[in-house]
Order: structure tokens, then sequence, then C-alpha cells
């Protein structure tokens, strides 16, 4: 988040259950989001459906640890701009933040 703020972004955190990060995904309309995919209760893959139904102009980037390239794939397909594993690297990941943002001007 530091160094997302330090580009001149402003970030904020939703560490709510799933129906609660949907209500605030409609309700503040961010530009991008960061999704994780293994996530309690509602994974991120199905997170990002809904996002992709209600408001596909929001981009997001999905982060995860796994390497199953069939799930990696799946996130890409629904509408993922880009999918980084973990650990995340973060300049590789504010040039992608970088770059989506641009793309929406």
């Amino acid at each position: 988040m530091q160094s997302l703020r330090e580009s001149g972004y402003a970030p904020f955190s939703l560490q709510v259950d799933t129906a609660q990060a949907l209500d605030l995904i409609r309700a503040n309309a961010p530009d991008l989001g960061l999704l994780d995919i293994y996530m309690p209760g509602i994974n991120g893959i199905e997170v990002l459906r809904r996002i992709q139904q209600t408001n596909p102009s929001i981009g997001v980037i999905m982060l995860t640890a796994s390497q199953e390239e069939a799930l990696l794939q799946t996130a890409l397909d629904i509408g993922a701009f880009d999918v980084r594993c973990k650990p995340v690297n973060l300049d590789q990941l504010g040039w992608a933040v970088t770059v989506k943002l641009a793309m929406q001007d």
C-alpha cells in the first residue's frame, strides 16, 4: 500500500467478507482492484465474475500463490487484466497498475 501511495495513487484496503467487499466495490467503483484468488468464502474467481457482471470497467489484477495454469488462465479469460504470483514483485505490480490505469484514461 505504501508504495502505491508513493506513486500517487489513493489505495484503500477491503478486509471484509466477500459480500461486504462486493457492496463496497459497487458503492465506490474503484478504477482498479487487487484481488486474491484464494480467500475465505467466495473465491476470487467468483468475485471477479461478479465484478465483471456489475461493473466491467473496474480493472482487476489477481494475486495468487497458485501456479495452476488453468486457474490463472481462467482469471484472464473472465476479465482480469493481469495475474501476479506471490510473493509479488512490487516493481512489477506497480508497472501493471500504471499500465492498466493509463489504458483506462
